[in-house]
């Protein structure tokens, strides 16, 4: 047992790579623990095999390794207030997203036991859901998404040298983001017409609140 006890720490132990990782499995098991609100998704629903699918099922998931690989081979020094303050970021960012996904699944599941304020009517039955955090933004969940990533590579980018790796992965998910809210604009305008753009002009901000 001395023996064992006195062995030095393997050069390769990270604190902030294991809280890292464990944070990205918490994330990737949500899908599987929260599985009836992934069916009312927009992905199932609507989407199918396109678009949205493709990035965040078969892209995002190895996309986000690049993240621990980096810091696995850096070997970062160990920073509690950094990883305090990547794991508060994420708690925020997946509190969001689990939120907005769990309102929105509640709406369509069963629209009739929500206050009449909190729904804007169409020619479609489900209407628009306009209560909850979709008061603030109009997508909630890509705003939840999206503090996700940046508490990783915000994590990452403070422990170790600058690198390209968690920029790119920023920068990419950014856009992703960006390009398919565009794309749920241009959708949800063309099948709610009117009452869309009603919901548009009382909440103006799609991602960040007074930003974008």
């Amino acid at each position: 047992m001395k023996e064992i006890e006195s062995k030095p720490v393997p050069s390769d132990y990270s604190v902030t790579l294991l809280v890292m990782c464990a944070l990205q499995i918490i994330f990737a098991l949500d899908p599987l623990i929260c599985e009836s609100s992934l069916i009312s998704s927009y992905i199932i629903v609507q989407e199918g095999t396109g678009y949205h699918l493709i990035m965040t099922l078969a892209v995002l998931p190895f996309w986000i390794t690049l993240i621990p690989k980096y810091l696995y081979f850096s070997k970062p020094q160990h920073n509690y207030w950094v990883i305090a303050l990547t794991s508060l970021l994420f708690l925020a960012g997946y509190g969001i997203y689990r939120i907005s996904c769990w309102q929105r699944d509640n709406f369509l599941r069963n629209s009739t036991s929500l206050k009449r304020s909190d729904v804007l009517y169409s020619r479609y039955p489900a209407g628009i859901f306009r209560g909850g955090l979709r008061a603030i933004v109009r997508y909630p969940e890509c705003s939840g998404l999206l503090l996700v990533i940046l508490s990783w590579c915000l994590g990452c980018l403070l422990v170790s040298p600058f690198h390209w790796a968690p920029v790119a992965v920023l920068s990419v998910t950014i856009i992703a983001v960006i390009m398919n809210i565009r794309r749920l604009d241009s959708r949800s305008s063309f099948k709610h017409n009117i009452t869309w753009t009603t919901y548009v002009s009382k909440t103006s901000s799609a991602l960040i609140p007074h930003i974008y």
